[in-house]
């Protein structure tokens, strides 16, 4: 059973899943079936259980200010339980150069949890505590082979 194996392999700590979505007015979620498949994967593989009927629910719920866009945040826990968070949606400046750094901070290739968004953050915020907020906007980490996985707070 897959989650049994991310059990075995160290990975013991407790730990939730994430699906963080921006909503736009008259579009909605943002590539919200890639978000979905997604999170229905992850709770599938990890043995979480998920209600697809309360996801919905849940998320139109949270999303009340049709004017503004939002960032919402939906956290799963492995009962089933859900949160829903949602906060103005504050786009960076379209010309704005970011300034990327790497961190010195691996990633293991061997952990299968990394596949998913979890509430395992540790490593992430050790990588970016290696840099004052004024030298990197991003914090991109590599695994132990120096391929490029993902950043702190984005995905590649």
């Amino acid at each position: 059973m897959p989650a049994e194996s991310a059990l075995r392999d160290g990975n013991t700590a407790d730990f939730d899943l994430i699906e963080t979505m921006r909503w736009q007015p008259g579009q909605g979620f943002l590539r919200f079936d890639r978000h979905l498949a997604r999170l229905y994967g992850s709770a599938a593989e990890l043995g979480f259980a998920c209600d697809p009927q309360k996801v919905g629910e849940l998320l139109r719920n949270a999303v009340d200010r049709p004017d503004i866009a939002l960032r919402t945040r939906l956290v799963l826990s492995r009962s089933g339980k859900m949160t829903v968070s949602a906060l103005p949606y504050e786009p960076h400046a379209a010309d704005k150069a970011w300034r990327l750094q790497l961190a010195r901070v691996r990633l293991d290739s061997s952990d299968m949890l990394l596949r998913h968004k979890t509430s395992r953050r540790d490593t992430y915020q050790r990588a970016r505590a290696e840099y004052l907020i004024s030298r990197a906007d991003e914090v991109l980490l590599a695994n132990e082979r120096g391929e490029i996985c993902e950043g702190t707070i984005t995905n590649l």
